[in-house]
């Protein structure tokens, strides 16, 4: 589940990051940690990019939760797992 607030001036973009539990214990913030998959030091992360943007009618509150699910994929790509969203 991810939970995001935006404002009318700003959106805020999100990542599903998965690190080998081996690569954890080496970076000191989990902050410094998604840098470094960012820059793609950490072998074996993946990355899931989160949508962006989505629409929402006026009257909605400030605070919208959006559900993803991991699951095995049927096709084997780059990954074998893959984040669908379930809502």
């Amino acid at each position: 589940m991810v939970i995001a607030s935006v404002g009318y001036d700003k959106m805020n973009f999100a990542s599903f990051i998965i690190v080998p539990r081996s690569a954890v214990g080496a970076y000191p913030t989990a902050l410094s940690l998604a840098e470094a998959v960012v820059e793609k030091k950490v072998k074996g992360a993946v990355v899931f990019p989160l949508e962006g943007r989505e629409e929402v009618p006026e009257w909605h509150s400030p605070e919208l939760t959006i559900d993803y699910q991991l699951q095995r994929k049927t096709n084997r790509g780059d990954a074998p797992i893959e984040l669908v969203r379930t809502t």
